[in-house]
């Protein structure tokens, strides 16, 4: 098996992502592009964009990222990312994730749900303006955020000052 693309005369450039078992390969534009896998290698999802940039509107791999500011007085805005998952059979799947968000205080108290959703994989920004479920704005100290989706779980900390 082969992949060719050819009469790209007038399209230029395009970038070509091809799915392996194992990673997302790009190769570099030009007007006649021929693959040729190994014996041992099987290609299962091929992607032809004009857009350089295009693997990194997908993100594959989870994250919690540190609240910022931090330490906070007001407000913090907390960044996470959903990533997009490879099936066996070698498709990108875009299936929604279960997400819950929570705040809790150093003694495991809940103290803010932030996220209780199902979302799409991509990015996404939550803002806690330091209050609890009751609306009541949290003492200075340290609280913890808690991120879980789907099987992933992380926690970072984050600090008050009033």
């Amino acid at each position: 098996m082969s992949i060719n693309i050819s009469g790209l005369d007038t399209e230029t450039p395009i970038y070509l992502f091809v799915k392996t078992q194992n990673e997302v390969k790009q190769y570099i534009p030009n007007r006649n592009i021929v693959i040729t896998p190994s014996q041992n290698e099987q290609y299962q999802t091929v992607f032809v964009t004009k857009d350089r940039n295009f693997l990194s509107k997908f993100p594959f791999n989870f994250a919690l990222n540190q609240p910022h500011p931090n330490p906070c007085t007001r407000m913090a805005t907390i960044r996470y990312i959903l990533p997009y998952r490879w099936e066996v059979n070698g498709w990108l799947n875009t299936e929604s994730y279960v997400v819950k968000m929570m705040i809790f205080d150093v003694k495991g108290r809940l103290v803010r749900e932030l996220v209780n959703r199902k979302q799409e994989p991509g990015n996404y920004q939550v803002v806690w303006q330091g209050k609890s479920n009751t609306g009541r704005v949290v003492a200075s100290g340290t609280y913890f955020v808690r991120l879980i989706a789907g099987k992933y779980s992380s926690v970072k900390k984050i600090i008050t000052i009033r």
